[in-house]
């Protein structure tokens, strides 16, 4: 916006001035909300994880951020957690995420954490935050939680034939929240017939 204004000493009107008045916008700082799941990962599908590369298969804690800024775009994120090896992770946001028809915009973020990991704590402890492109640090959201037991795989089905002068073992089997890595096929010594 803009006034002007001029001064008089009683007989005479000086020069007018003109003042421009220029108001920034504060920043609006980014907002920020966490949460987890458990995701089972195959192959690696070209899944990015959060420390460089693909993710291996096997199991995985997915730790989840949505970060939303109403003036402008969250561009860093950060997890800290008390997982030995994934105490501290930082990345930039490389693309995706939302624009809302009031012109904010939200981004998520994900962080791929082996079950194994998990499993060296009682209680997984969280915090997320996002930081905009003006260098406005969200809000610090907090995630705990208690790993869930172990359990251990099923067998689904098994079968032994006889071809020629071997025999062909199968077998399959199911694990509600693991990665099964190895079957291995035993005589009634204890001996391993097959892996």
């Amino acid at each position: 916006d803009k006034f002007t204004y001029k001064a008089n000493d009683g007989n005479m009107d000086s020069n007018v001035a003109i003042v421009i008045v220029t108001i920034n916008p504060v920043n609006k700082l980014p907002t920020a909300t966490v949460s987890y799941s458990i995701v089972h990962i195959y192959n690696n599908g070209g899944v990015a994880g959060s420390l460089g590369g693909n993710v291996p298969p096997g199991v995985y804690y997915s730790l989840h951020g949505i970060a939303t800024d109403i003036d402008g775009i969250p561009a860093e994120y950060g997890f800290d957690t008390n997982i030995p090896g994934y105490e501290r992770i930082r990345l930039r946001f490389t693309g995706g995420g939302t624009t809302n028809p009031d012109g904010s915009t939200i981004r998520y973020a994900s962080a791929y954490v082996p079950k194994s990991a998990i499993r060296r704590v009682s209680q997984v402890n969280v915090q997320f935050f996002a930081v905009d492109d003006e260098g406005g640090r969200s809000n610090t959201a907090t995630l705990s939680f208690i790993p869930a037991a172990n359990k251990p795989p099923q067998i689904v089905s098994m079968d032994i034939r006889r071809f020629l002068w071997f025999y062909i073992f199968s077998g399959s089997a199911i694990d509600e929240d693991g990665y099964i890595k190895t079957i291995r096929w035993y005589d009634e010594h204890g001996n391993v017939l097959s892996t």
